[in-house]
């Protein structure tokens, strides 16, 4: 059985068995020397010791105060490690119900834009179509307008057409009457015959007048 060597606080002691050592106040800086070895070496380094050192508590430190800061860092960070699940969960139903707002905003954006652009291209026709309407609306009326100027024009042609027969007429019956007037008379005496005549004269000549005044009118219509 192997026997072990120790140096503790520069003090040698030993031999020891690996039983003896485990009975022991030792470390694995504690050094050790055994048969087969060329120096001192620390238990650590030894592999055949690493068994003494696997329930050795590591040093002692004492815990630094935590300060105010500290404390609600940790307790900050305590509950975010505690409901990491229902946050992460909670992140991603606000990210989804974002999404789902965001394409519904865009759809309806979309519908809206397509909407407008359907009204204006219903109010472009539309006043197209009031265009046309007022545009037949008024060549209705100017139609109208030159039928009843002519119907007018036509039925003063007739009235005009009318006085001017009657003035012919009425120029034809007083010329007969100059014939009547001009021929031999009994207890007539000639003074009262040109006095007759220049009067029926008179009467003609204003039927001619009024027979040329007449037809002047009718051809400038």
């Amino acid at each position: 059985m192997q026997k072990y060597f120790v140096n503790i606080d520069g003090q040698q002691s030993g031999p020891y068995s690996k039983d003896d050592l485990k009975l022991m106040r030792i470390n694995r800086g504690t050094y050790v020397w055994f048969e087969g070895q060329d120096h001192w070496e620390e238990m650590g380094s030894i592999p055949e010791l690493s068994d003494l050192f696997r329930s050795e508590p590591p040093p002692f430190k004492a815990p630094t105060p935590a300060t105010p800061e500290d404390q609600e860092t940790k307790g900050f960070a305590h509950l975010l490690h505690e409901y990491r699940f229902p946050i992460i969960a909670g992140i991603a139903l606000l990210f989804g119900i974002w999404f789902t707002v965001y394409t519904l905003n865009s759809k309806d954006d979309s519908e809206a834009s397509a909407l407008k652009k359907q009204l204006e291209q219903q109010q472009e026709e539309a006043i197209k179509q009031r265009e046309m309407l007022q545009s037949q609306e008024l060549e209705r009326q100017q139609e109208e307008a030159r039928r009843y100027q002519e119907e007018l024009r036509q039925k003063k042609r007739q009235q005009l057409q009318l006085r001017l027969d009657q003035a012919q007429d009425k120029l034809e019956e007083e010329k007969a009457k100059l014939e009547k007037i001009e021929e031999f008379h009994f207890l007539r005496t000639f003074a009262e015959k040109e006095e007759q005549v220049n009067a029926q004269m008179l009467i003609i000549e204003s039927w001619e007048n009024e027979v040329q005044r007449l037809q002047l009118e009718l051809n400038n219509l």
